[in-house]
C-alpha cells in the first residue's frame, strides 16, 4: 500500500468529496459498528491482513472547517496535544515533502514509525468549498527503518471537511492502518474501535487553544487569522502596553490587535 514517489492524483480527491455528499458503502460489507455524538463509524474486513478498514461520516458541532482543517494539518500543534507522538516532522526528500512520525507503544510493545505523503487542496465544488486532506505510506532512502522500532508500511488516509450550514463541519474520513508485528488482530481492531467512538471528544480540546498557540508560536509579524479563531469570552484587545501588534483579520475587515510581551504570548 506504499504509494510511489509523485502527488495524489484528481481523482482520489474527488472521491473524498463525492463521500461527503454520498457514503459509498454499497457494493462491499460495511458494518455500522458505533454512532456516537452525530458521528456514525463503519467497518470492513480487509481479508489479507484480518484487520479492518474504518469510515467516518458525521458532524462536529461548533467546528469550523477551516480551522478543524488547519489544526489536522499542524503538526508541531499535534506534538502539543498527542501524548503518544515520539516524533513528528516533515523532511525534503528527492524533491518531495514526506512525513515522519513515530508513536510511542506501551511496554514491552516496540514503538511504531510511519513515513507517507500527505497533500491538501481546497476545492470548490458545485459551489461547496470542500477541505481535502489525503495520506498514504511512502518509502525513502533517507528515512530507513531503525532497529527497536517497527515500520507501518500500510497506511491509507482520506479526510473531507465542508460547512455543515451553521457553525460545524460535516466530515467524511477514511483510515486503514497495520502495525504489524505480533500484536493480536482483535487488539488492534479493539483500541480502533475505541478511538474512533472518541474522536470528537478528543478533537474538542485541541481545537479552543490552536490559534492562541499560533500567535505564541509564530515567526510572522503579522498572522492573520479569523475572528472565529478567538476562544470564547476572550477579551479582544490587550490592557496592558502593546509591544508586539498582531492582526486578527476578521470577515468585517476589522483587524484587532493581540499583545505579546516579554515573550509570554499573547493575552
Amino acid at each position: 500500500m506504499e504509494l510511489a514517489a509523485g502527488s495524489f492524483s484528481g481523482e482520489q480527491f474527488r472521491e473524498a468529496c463525492a463521500e461527503l455528499q454520498q457514503p459509498a458503502l454499497a457494493g462491499a460489507d460495511w458494518q455500522l459498528l458505533v454512532e456516537t455524538s452525530g458521528i456514525s463509524i463503519y467497518r470492513l474486513l480487509d481479508q489479507k491482513t484480518g484487520l479492518y478498514e474504518y469510515k467516518v461520516f458525521g458532524v462536529l458541532e461548533d467546528c469550523s472547517p477551516t480551522l478543524l482543517a488547519d489544526v489536522y494539518m499542524d503538526l508541531d500543534y499535534r506534538k502539543q496535544w498527542d501524548q503518544y507522538v515520539k516524533a513528528l516532522y516533515e523532511q525534503e526528500c528527492n524533491g518531495q515533502t514526506v512525513v515522519y512520525w513515530e508513536v510511542k507503544y506501551p511496554f514491552p510493545m516496540s514503538n511504531r514509525d510511519y513515513v507517507y505523503l500527505r497533500q491538501r487542496r481546497d476545492l470548490d465544488v458545485e459551489g461547496r468549498k470542500i477541505h481535502v486532506v489525503l495520506a498514504q505510506s511512502t518509502s525513502v532512502p533517507q528515512l530507513v527503518e531503525r532497529s527497536g522500532v517497527i515500520r507501518v508500511k500500510q497506511y491509507k488516509q482520506s479526510l473531507a471537511i465542508e460547512s455543515d450550514g451553521k457553525k460545524g463541519s460535516k466530515v467524511f474520513m477514511y483510515y486503514f492502518d497495520n502495525p504489524g508485528g505480533q500484536i493480536p488482530s482483535w487488539l488492534i481492531n479493539w483500541a480502533a474501535k475505541v478511538c474512533w467512538s472518541l474522536l470528537e471528544v478528543h478533537s474538542r480540546p485541541c481545537l479552543p487553544g490552536y490559534h492562541q498557540w499560533r500567535l505564541h508560536n509564530s515567526k510572522d509579524c503579522c498572522l492573520f487569522l479569523p475572528l472565529e479563531a478567538l476562544p470564547r469570552g476572550a477579551p479582544t484587545r490587550c490592557q496592558l502596553e502593546l509591544s508586539c501588534m498582531k492582526c486578527l483579520l476578521t470577515s468585517a475587515g476589522r483587524c484587532l490587535p493581540v499583545q505579546r510581551h516579554r515573550g509570554q504570548g499573547p493575552t
